[in-house]
């Protein structure tokens, strides 16, 4: 869906868009996004963030292995797309304090969370909220929960 649907949406209509991809999933999967997909992407104006490698609970695993997720996923991508990454986004949208540390060690400036919310704090930059749109939900719906 990133690619062959949101990507072509975005660009006619000049937004960008930010994609959070697990690196290990990167050309291992038929359903995944390839290097070549996402350096077009890239390329385009389309903005990556971390996901991991794997795409794990990171809460339940240890410092060691939290840190190669976040590290070893992060420089994948830099390396790929010759740019910085700043966003990370937690899988399950489950992290705690050890997950924030590694973050702000491994080098991104914010992370995003499931949390639903539209205003942003400041002091929280590694627990930014956003807004879900599911998929059945109509776009009358959506813009409905953003005028709240």
């Amino acid at each position: 869906d990133d690619y062959f649907v949101a990507f072509p949406i975005l660009k006619k209509y000049g937004m960008v868009g930010t994609f959070f991809v697990p690196s290990g999933y990167i050309d291992n999967y038929s359903f995944s996004l390839t290097w070549e997909m996402i350096k077009e992407m890239s390329d385009a104006g389309m903005e990556f963030g971390g996901h991991t490698i794997t795409h794990p609970i990171l809460t339940r695993d240890n410092a060691a292995q939290i840190w190669r997720e976040v590290s070893v996923s992060k420089a994948a991508l830099e390396e790929h797309l010759g740019k910085p990454l700043v966003a990370f986004a937690y899988p399950f949208g489950v992290y705690n304090q050890v997950v924030i540390d590694s973050l702000a060690q491994a080098g991104y400036d914010a992370a995003v969370t499931v949390n639903y919310g539209l205003e942003q704090n400041a002091a929280d930059i590694y627990l930014l909220r956003r807004v879900n749109l599911p998929y059945w939900e109509s776009l009358g719906a959506f813009i409905a929960r953003l005028e709240k």
